[in-house]
């Protein structure tokens, strides 16, 4: 992966807001803050049109990019995936084990603690980006 640190995306990210399809720093939905985040991992995504179904987001943008892991074997850059309540899928970054960072409708680019009431019983996955998909 690049040079990039959990400093790094917290001192470029935190405090964007969020914009509805959002895909640059001036504001991004979930989908467009992990985008350029991988980016900056060395990882390139797709765009999407939305049709309103996350599942097909998650399904068709990252099944080809991501092996799954545990909490427990993760680390810096990987990918943790929620459900939420809606049936809806929510992305974010993970920091360390501890922590993510994440862009939400309210409050934009945040860092999370994993314990935190909303998330940590609605994690659905955590991945790591596959070798082949990193750009080196």
């Amino acid at each position: 992966m690049n040079e990039c640190t959990d400093k790094y995306l917290v001192d470029k990210y935190l405090g964007v807001p969020y914009k509805e399809r959002g895909r640059d720093i001036t504001g991004y939905d979930c989908y467009g803050f992990i985008r350029d985040v991988a980016r900056d991992l060395g990882v390139f995504l797709p765009d999407y049109e939305y049709d309103g179904n996350t599942n097909n987001v998650f399904a068709l943008n990252f099944a080809d990019h991501l092996v799954p892991t545990t909490l427990p074997n993760s680390s810096f850059g990987d990918l943790i995936s929620f459900r939420m309540p809606n049936n809806s899928i929510h992305l974010g970054i993970l920091l360390d084990r501890t922590r993510f960072i994440h862009c939400i409708s309210k409050g934009g680019v945040q860092v999370t603690r994993i314990t935190h009431p909303i998330f940590i019983n609605r994690i659905s996955g955590v991945y790591k980006f596959k070798r082949s998909a990193i750009n080196e």
